[in-house]
């Protein structure tokens, strides 16, 4: 196996320090990280970033039993944080939060061009593009939670 370029490797060391924040729900030192990601490892390592992020959410769902092992199709859901309710409705949440979870879902039921159509289809602009990582990097940090607290609530 070949070694990886230093920037994925920096890329990595990064979104693990975002995710771990994000774990602690430290969330200024969570956007540094991923801010970083973007400042020292350049597209390559955004989308790197990207991948670990989905695929780690995949694997804690998987492991709390919320999302099965064999590839899709694969329907996206939202639970609401604070009221508990989930919703198949993708209308019925933020547009970042839709496109996180349909990533997610794309990259687990192995659907490459869906998935590369969302990566395509993320906002030009700064912020809001920073807004989408950030849906990932929570959604992920929930699915963490979630297979530590033995399973989907």
């Amino acid at each position: 196996m070949g070694q990886r370029a230093p920037e994925l490797e920096r890329a990595k060391e990064l979104v693990t320090q975002a995710l771990h924040a994000a774990l602690r729900e430290d969330w200024p030192a969570a956007g540094k990280a991923m801010t970083a990601v973007s400042t020292e490892t350049g597209g390559q390592g955004i989308y790197y970033a990207i991948r670990l992020l989905c695929d780690t959410a995949i694997g804690q769902q998987r492991r709390a039993g919320t999302l099965a092992d064999t590839p899709g199709p694969y329907r996206p859901g939202w639970m609401n944080a604070e009221t508990g309710a989930v919703t198949l409705d993708a209308d019925a949440v933020p547009a970042p939060a839709r496109w996180a979870a349909r990533l997610v879902t794309a990259r687990a039921a192995m659907d490459q061009e869906a998935y590369h159509g969302l990566l395509a289809g993320m906002p030009e602009d700064g912020a809001e593009r920073g807004a989408y990582a950030a849906a990932l990097l929570h959604g992920t940090a929930l699915a963490v939670k979630a297979a530590q607290d033995g399973g989907g609530r």
